[in-house]
Order: C-alpha cells, then structure tokens, then sequence
C-alpha cells in the first residue's frame, strides 16, 4: 500500500478509534463519579495523574529510538534498525528498575503523607500497582517506533481499540458492583500487559527480521539516543509535571471534591484536542524521512497544508464547544459541576491555538531542533504553576485553565511557528497567512451559532445537542473546505471520505 494511502487510511482509522474511546470515556464518566463519589473520583484522578508523571522517566529515549528508527526505515538499514531497538531495549531495561524502586519507596511513604486511615491502604496500593504497571511497559518503548516508521497506524488502532473496549467492559462490570478505585487499577495493569504483547507482535509482523539480542547494541548508539533524548525528556518533564500538578494544586488549595468539578471541563476539551491530533498528528516519521534525504520543499508544502486543516479542524472545535458544552455538561453529569463550563471555554482557545500548528513539533523532532522546543515547554510548564498558585484565591480552578492557556496563546500560535518557518526556508507570513484567511471566513460564522444556541435556542437532551453539533461540524468544515482549498487539494481530501473513495 502506498504511503498517501496509508496516512490517509491511518489518520481516518486513528479518527474513528478517537471518536470510540471518547464515546466510552463520555459514558464511563458519570459512572465513575455517582459511584465512586466526587471524593474518591478526585482522589484517583490526583494518583493517576501523579503516577503518569513516571513516563518522563524513560528520559526521551521513546522518541528517540522513534525518531532514529523512522531515519533507518527511510534509508532501508535493517542492521540499524536492529541495533537501535536493541540498545533502546537495555536503557529501557534499567529504567524500569529505576520505576520499581521509586514505586516502592513512593507507596511506603503516602501512608506517612495521608492523616486519614480509610483513604492511607487504598491510596498505597493504587501506587504500587499503578507504578509497577509503568515499570513493565517500559522495556515494549523499544519497539514503539516500528510500526509507526512503517505508517501503519490502522494496526495501531485495532489493537487500541480492542483493549479499550475490553478494558471499558470490565470497568462497568466493576463499578456497578460496587468495586473501588483498587479494582480498577488492577483491570488495567492486566489490559496493558495484554497491549504490550500485541505492540510486540505488529512490531514483529512489519519487521520480521527483527532481532532481540543485547549483544547487538552498541554504546556509540546508546549516546545518539541520549543526545537526541535529552530535550525531548526536558519537554516531556516540563509539559508533564505541571499539568500532572494541576489536580494537586486544586485538591491542596481547594478540595478533591473540586478536583472533580474541574475535570469534568478539562475532559471534555480533552477528548475534542485527542480526536483532533489523532486525525492529523501523523506526520514525524515523514518529516524525518524527507529532512534525511535534504526534501525541504516537500516539507513545507505539506506543512502549509495541514496547517488549513488544521485551521478548519480547529475552528469547528471552538466554535462547536462553546455553543455546546454548557448544555452538554448539564445532560452529562449535572448542573452542579456547570462551573467546568468556565475551564472548557478558557482551554479550548489554548488547546485549539496550540492544535493549529501543531505539525510544527513534528518538524522539530524529525530536523532535530527540538531543543528549541524543550525551552517554549519550560517557560510554559513555569508560567502555569505560577499563574495557577497566584490566582486560585481569585479565581478558584479557573486560575488553573488561565494559567494553562495564557502562556500557550503567545509561545504555541506566535513564537514556535515563526521558529519553525525560518528553519525550513519558509515566509512565516505564509502560515499565519492561512490561519488568518480561515479565521475570516469561519469565525463570523461560528460567532452566530455560539450565540444562537446559548442565548436563543438553548438545545436539551443528547439527542438535540448531537444534532446542533453535527450540523454546525458540517456547516463550518464544508466553509472550510471550498475557501481554503483548491480543486484538486478537495479531491485528495474528500477521497479519504468513506464510501466516497476514487469518485
């Protein structure tokens, strides 16, 4: 198959799959909270959040081992390939030991940390399953960019998309009867140990010559890996730890009850920016692949071009939440957490700033120039915990989604994509050019239903609010597509379009 088609066929599957686990996640939620109780609910979402800060662990060496691979794919060095997951496999190795005992250690010492009694045995063991989780996926990050590299992401998706429904299967089964937050843990410790044996088997089926043998990696490897890993762990720490100390934060100053109220907003911005970047965030290895054999100009021509797209996608995002997320969380989880409604409204405009040049990382990793980014994710990660600590008396767990949101706005949707333009020979008025030109058209347009709906329909019900969302989705995308487009640009996108093909 070749490589348009399986982007396309990738980024279609990756789409459906988002839309599926934000479908189960929608559904899920209300259970999680009735049933676990706003306390408990909070009090999981600040463990879960605090143990995935354990992946900024791996150092960076997951992308770099991507990253690596994806160049050796493009020059067709199957040794490479070989030595490079190799010697990835042996740092990976190390680090999960180095999990191991931070989780251990972190488990003993929350019994000391937590006054109460009924919250101290659960919280501990929730940490040590949790963590230990973490420690065996490490060593599978070895393989991680193999299949990637050979853009097969439908593969990818199918197996995602067997766990989470199987995963989600067994989360009902315990929540209706009456299992805590320690059952649930547990379920997903065995699920992903059922989804590291299936990456290992598609990394296996794309490369059969792919061997598992320690002898083969090399310490010359091991310091590429590392220099390239450096910026990245950097970004990841710095991206990370804030946004995993947002529910902290909230919990310390406020309550965990309010952690709860908070969330409900940050997910449903959450699931729109995942379906978004699940669709169009595909592109590293191809990125890697052209700056490998010196095609700039293929990199900016398909820069340029999912930058429309992404300026359509995310104009229907914001416009698309804002009209409908007051209503939706009310028939969601209860007008007692409508003040979520406030984070959905502040992340959106982050989130969506951030979303529309978000190829630009891309680029970064594949020329190797993401040290620049490592340095826009700190001054973020930095702003945030300050914005966040200075105003939460004021603002209460607005202060959080102003902190978020605030700092991106001026290094995501100003500073990065002029970098990123002067590195590839390309007039950054060309890129705010097209966001502009979507912005003139789309947002009057969005405007009007935002206050159409809010102020003078006020839709009721799933069924009302599905409705609205679908018709303004394909009002403001088929606005998009016959402005911002030509001709033959509309053909390649709608051919993608299912039952629609080569016609």
């Amino acid at each position: 198959m070749k490589l348009g088609k399986l982007l396309v066929r990738g980024a279609l599957l990756r789409s459906s799959y988002t839309f599926l686990s934000m479908a189960i996640a929608f559904l899920m939620m209300p259970l999680f909270i009735h049933n676990l109780g706003d306390d408990w609910y909070g009090i999981w979402t600040v463990i879960s959040g605090f143990i995935g800060v354990y992946f900024v662990l791996d150092l960076g060496v997951t992308s770099a081992v991507s990253r690596y691979t994806s160049a050796a794919v493009g020059k067709n060095d199957k040794t490479e390939i070989n030595t490079i997951v190799n010697t990835g496999l042996i740092i990976f190795l190390c680090l999960s030991v180095l999990v191991t005992v931070v989780t251990f250690i972190i488990s003993y010492f929350s019994t000391v940390v937590i006054d109460t009694l009924e919250y101290q045995t659960v919280v501990s063991q929730v940490i040590l399953v949790a963590g230990l989780s973490v420690a065996l996926e490490f060593p599978f990050n070895a393989f991680a960019g193999l299949t990637e590299a050979k853009s097969r992401y439908d593969q990818l998706v199918y197996v995602r998309a067997f766990t989470l429904s199987v995963g989600a299967i067994i989360n009902y089964i315990q929540l209706t009867h009456g299992v805590g937050i320690l059952g649930i843990t547990i379920a997903g410790f065995v699920m992903a140990r059922i989804s590291n044996f299936l990456y290992w088997y598609l990394a296996k089926k794309n490369f059969p010559g792919m061997i598992i043998n320690l002898k083969l990696a090399t310490k010359d490897h091991a310091k590429k890996l590392f220099s390239f890993s450096f910026w990245s762990f950097l970004i990841s720490l710095a991206s990370t730890l804030p946004f995993r100390a947002n529910p902290l934060i909230i919990a310390a100053f406020i309550s965990p009850s309010a952690v709860t109220v908070y969330v409900v907003g940050q997910r449903l911005v959450e699931y729109t920016n995942r379906f978004l970047n699940q669709a169009t965030n595909i592109l590293t290895p191809t990125f890697t692949q052209h700056y490998e054999r010196g095609e700039f100009g293929a990199i900016r021509e398909k820069l340029l071009f999912m930058v429309r797209i992404n300026s359509v996608g995310a104009m229907v995002a914001l416009f698309g939440l804002i009209g409908l997320a007051e209503a939706l969380i009310v028939e969601w989880v209860g007008d007692e957490y409508l003040e979520g409604y406030g984070v959905v409204v502040i992340r959106i405009f982050g989130l969506m700033a951030t979303f529309i040049f978000s190829n630009s990382n891309n680029i970064l990793y594949a020329t190797k120039k993401h040290k620049f980014l490592a340095a826009l994710t700190i001054v973020e990660g930095v702003a945030l915990m300050i914005i966040s600590i200075l105003l939460i008396d004021e603002f209460g767990i607005l202060a959080v989604a102003i902190g978020a949101t605030v700092p991106a706005l001026i290094t995501r949707f100003i500073i990065l994509p002029y970098y990123v333009a002067k590195a590839i020979n390309l007039n950054p008025l060309h890129l705010f050019g097209a966001v502009a030109k979507s912005m003139l058209v789309l947002v009057p347009v969005g405007s009007l239903f935002v206050y159409w709906s809010r102020e003078i329909y006020k839709p009721e019900g799933y069924l009302d609010i599905a409705i609205l969302g679908a018709s303004v989705g394909i009002l403001l995308a088929a606005l998009g597509l016959f402005t911002q487009f030509k001709r033959d640009e509309r053909s390649k996108l709608l051919s993608a379009l299912p039952f629609v093909g080569g016609k």
